[in-house]
């Protein structure tokens, strides 16, 4: 029996071919599932399968299909699954968002389109993932505010593309979104201070791309409030933030704290919140939710305090180490209110806002008074002894008579 006359054929799953059997798809008049993913398919994309009405399931990613994706594939109201990564060109295809139906759309991965993400996109209000990553670097734009009507979306992959501006913050408000991949793009500027709020985003990669500013409290459920706070810090500042931080902290312990022996977390540690304040109040200006993001920082930063009040609790250490960071906080955070970010590799034809200076006159003043308190801790400490020290140094010196026997 021949394949073409298979015409109640549902499900059918063709692999290691050379070429594809279009006629005989074309009869399938019943077919639902093509599954032809990793084959060797060449040539331009089948304009056998718009005819097939009742198709729910198309792959066809993993070929070696070129040119463009012709629009009659947006006819296929049916569809439920769209899979088309391969060597696909031309401009950015605005067939998918006649799809109605569709729920997962794969077309990305090394097809090169020109232009941006359509606008259109946003119709698609049963989709659920959808996947526009590594466009060979082609895919410029801005991300659409239309994706606000995305309300069933839990995935978006962006990444490894050129697309620019700020992330909107629609992608905050979209209610069911879990994954937000869009590294290696020319995003600028802050994260959206909403990004998280829905409580179901479980993770999130904004790397290499030239934003400033810190991850919003509400993304503590994707890789922690702390690691996030860091993320568009260069490694050398958080480096010597820390180190400097540590070393306020028991600077100060050891000038203040001689009761005997106690514990209590690193400075570092403490020097980090300090550098959140300092951050929080130094870009105080781009924050949606001011007094709320201030009152949860204070609230951390007073709960982790609070247990110095207990015994053997080394609170002169938290104290020296929350100082130091606080002050060197206004020294090593970026300003991106007031438009300092990296331009270098912005598209070209994108007008980005002018950068100033990327410190102010107070910060080198702060930076300066870090030093110098520092440095005369550091003296002080030389010049102090410690009684105890030094009676036992006293005694350790005393010449040792030799016990004589007694006859």
């Amino acid at each position: 029996m021949e394949m073409k006359n298979l015409t109640s054929l549902k499900v059918l799953n063709i692999s290691n071919n050379g070429s594809f059997p279009g006629e005989i798809v074309k009869a399938m008049v019943d077919l639902e599932v093509l599954d032809a993913y990793n084959n060797d398919f060449t040539g331009t994309l089948p304009l056998e399968i718009p005819e097939l009405k009742k198709h729910k399931h198309l792959s066809l990613g993993g070929n070696f299909f070129n040119g463009e994706i012709p629009d009659s594939y947006g006819d296929i109201q049916s569809l439920e699954y769209l899979g088309l990564r391969a060597g696909l060109s031309g401009k950015s295809p605005a067939f998918p968002s006649r799809l109605k139906n569709v729920r997962e759309m794969y077309i990305g991965y090394y097809n090169s389109y020109t232009g941006g993400i359509t606008p259109e996109f946003g119709g698609l209000t049963k989709l659920e993932i959808l996947d526009m990553a590594s466009c060979t670097l082609t895919l410029t734009g801005e991300i659409p505010q239309s994706f606000i009507d995305l309300g069933n979306i839990t995935l978006i992959n962006l990444f490894r593309n050129k697309l620019y501006g700020q992330i909107p913050d629609i992608i905050g408000d979209l209610p069911k979104l879990e994954v937000f991949e869009v590294w290696e793009n020319n995003f600028t500027l802050q994260l959206p201070a909403n990004l998280g709020r829905n409580g179901k985003l479980i993770k999130l990669d904004v790397s290499h791309n030239h934003l400033t500013g810190l991850i919003p409290m509400d993304c503590s459920r994707v890789y922690g409030y702390m690691l996030g706070f860091f993320m568009f810090l260069p490694t050398l500042r958080i480096g010597l933030l820390y180190m400097i931080s540590g070393f306020g902290g028991s600077l100060l312990s050891s000038l203040f704290n001689r009761a005997g022996i106690s514990v209590g977390a690193s400075g570092a540690l403490f020097g980090l919140l300090g550098a959140m304040l300092s951050e929080l109040l130094t870009n105080w200006t781009i924050y949606a939710n001011k007094f709320a993001a201030l009152l949860t920082l204070i609230f951390i930063i007073a709960i982790n305090l609070a247990v110095g009040i207990l015994p053997h609790v080394d609170n002169f250490a938290h104290l020296g180490g929350f100082s130091s960071g606080f002050l060197l906080g206004f020294v090593f955070m970026i300003r991106p209110q007031y438009g300092y970010f990296n331009q270098r590799n912005n598209p070209r034809g994108y007008a980005a806002p002018s950068a100033k200076s990327k410190h102010k006159p107070y910060q080198y003043v702060l930076w300066i008074t870090s030093l110098v308190l520092l440095i005369a801790g550091g003296t002080r400490k030389s010049h102090t002894c410690d009684p105890m020290t030094l009676k036992v140094k006293q005694e350790t010196n005393q010449p040792i008579n030799p016990r004589s026997d007694s006859s």
